[in-house]
């Protein structure tokens, strides 16, 4: 009985194993030991590296411009000099035929008109002084007329007289020629030779005061 038992289990087993599916075996190696009995080794199966699949680059949308550019606004020159018609004062064309012009131009010097124009100058012993009767800053009227835009005011003072030399005798003789506006009021003193005194000014002077009436603009 016993016998027969044993039979019917190693029946069993036999058909347990012959059902059972091994599993498959990559890449068998069979390596030979100290002892001559072969032995599998199963390696791991490998397994490829993923590959990054690329991705064609986008091409960045460039952006049309919504203004067209504007170019930047031209100011138109000024003219710092003040014209009195097409003639610029200080300019080639002033007083082109005058007598006067070439000294003034090229040797009166306006810094040492200024110092004269404020300066204390003694005639008939009295003390006198350009700015103690003229303004520049402003058309504001002292005891005389302004000196601001004398220079264009002389170009029509009087008919026929160029601008330097209307100027030169206003200084040296004042009496020549008196604005209308102030006839009767206070003389300007005489600073030129006359009745056998000598000239309180220079010629060198008064066309040092010219050029610095000259720069009386606005």
């Amino acid at each position: 009985m016993l016998r027969k038992i044993m039979m019917i289990m190693s029946v069993a087993v036999f058909a347990v194993a012959c059902g059972t599916v091994a599993e498959p075996v990559f890449n068998a190696v069979v390596e030979a030991p100290a002892d001559g009995e072969a032995v599998a080794a199963v390696a791991s199966p490998t397994v490829a590296p993923a590959t990054a699949t690329p991705v064609p680059p986008t091409a960045t949308p460039t952006l049309e411009p919504t203004l067209a550019p504007t170019e930047a606004p031209t100011e138109e020159a000024t003219e710092a000099a003040v014209s009195g018609g097409d003639i610029v004062i200080g300019g080639a064309d002033y007083g082109a035929d005058d007598p006067h012009k070439f000294a003034v131009d090229n040797f009166a010097d306006a810094a040492r008109g200024e110092a004269l124009f404020n300066q204390q100058l003694e005639v008939n012993e009295q003390q006198w002084a350009c700015a103690t009767c003229h303004s520049v800053a402003d058309e504001t009227v002292k005891i005389g007329p302004s000196q601001l835009n004398v220079g264009i005011h002389a170009l029509t003072r009087v008919e026929g007289e160029p601008p330097y030399t209307y100027l030169y005798n206003s200084i040296l003789n004042p009496q020549a020629y008196i604005v209308p506006e102030f006839v009767g009021m206070t003389l300007m003193p005489h600073y030129g030779e006359a009745d056998g005194v000598p000239a309180t000014l220079t010629n060198s002077q008064v066309y040092d005061l010219i050029k610095y009436l000259l720069t009386l603009q606005n």
